[in-house]
């Protein structure tokens, strides 16, 4: 499974009109409309093109802007509201014997695998990149070097973004475990999360899905503990993987790396079909069209 990001709403033009009357009144109207604002806000240019500039006691009054987002409580009325907050969201099934393992074996390897994911979409030292060897040290061996070089097997936050400070990570989805090959066990994780980040301009977010993204993850561990394994012994290994960004910079998806839309000011997820917007919210449903991409 590959990753896929999807892009932010691309505004598009009006359709042109053949009326050249209604053409001649619009433009008039958009000259007047663009005089009036440059003359509040920048009347130093009116005095090249009308030979006069505002007097002495003349200034442009700026316009505050109001923020939009409870910044501490900025997952308010939004989808994810009720998603639990961090590790609570991802929730292990109740372990039984399976395969030759037993139940205690079983439920080390879920708690293997829940941990590796919440070290992995969860912690913010590895979210950040402070320490991704809190991740790295979960899985065999063999295969440390490839979870560390690769930031898809992670979420890894873009550099000069931070999350919000005291606002958790919200989370939602489900774990499953299965045998497979003689030995080994299989653990498929899908879930969601939604990050809520610091906004660039404090003042200037419009909505809060400017500072929160979402990520769609799929990700399948394989574990071996009853011998050792070729090429691994024993120990947590990364499958497979597939995700899906949602509100999000795409300069920074591109290169595997999260960072908000407001990034970029953008308008959120808004070219991104209804039918993949509730799967990116609902880990239930299949993963969303992997077409898409920025």
């Amino acid at each position: 499974m590959g990753d896929d990001f999807r892009p932010a709403n691309k505004s598009g033009l009006f359709a042109r009109h053949g009326n050249t009357i209604i053409i001649s009144v619009l433009a008039a109207v958009t000259l007047v409309v663009g005089v009036l604002s440059v003359r509040q806000t920048h009347p130093e240019l009116l005095s090249g093109l009308f030979g006069t500039g505002p007097g002495p006691a003349v200034a442009a009054v700026p316009v505050p802007l109001t923020p939009t987002v409870d910044l501490a409580h900025p997952f308010a009325g939004t989808a994810v509201e009720g998603w639990a907050d961090g590790e609570a969201g991802i929730v292990a099934p109740t372990a039984a014997p399976l395969a030759g393992f037993t139940r205690a074996q079983v439920a080390d390897a879920l708690d293997r695998a829940r941990r590796a994911l919440i070290s992995a979409r969860i912690d913010p030292r590895v979210l950040h990149g402070t320490d991704v060897g809190l991740l790295v040290d979960q899985f065999a061996a063999p295969k440390r070097a490839e979870v560390l070089a690769s930031p898809h097997l992670r979420t890894a936050i873009a550099e000069g973004s931070t999350l919000l400070e005291g606002v958790p990570v919200k989370a939602t989805g489900t774990m499953s475990v299965h045998a497979g090959r003689r030995g080994e066990l299989i653990i498929d994780m899908n879930h969601s999360f939604a990050y809520a980040f610091t906004p660039r301009d404090r003042a200037v977010p419009a909505g809060p899905m400017q500072i929160i993204s979402v990520v769609r993850a799929q990700s399948q561990y394989g574990f071996y503990g009853l011998a050792d394994w070729p090429g691994v012994g024993r120990g947590l290994i990364p499958l497979d993987h597939s995700r899906f960004f949602y509100s999000m910079s795409c300069s920074a998806a591109v290169r595997g790396y999260l960072a908000p839309a407001d990034a970029e000011r953008v308008n959120p997820g808004g070219a991104t079909p209804e039918e993949d917007r509730k799967r990116i919210f609902d880990p239930s449903l299949p993963m969303p069209d992997p077409k898409g991409t920025c």
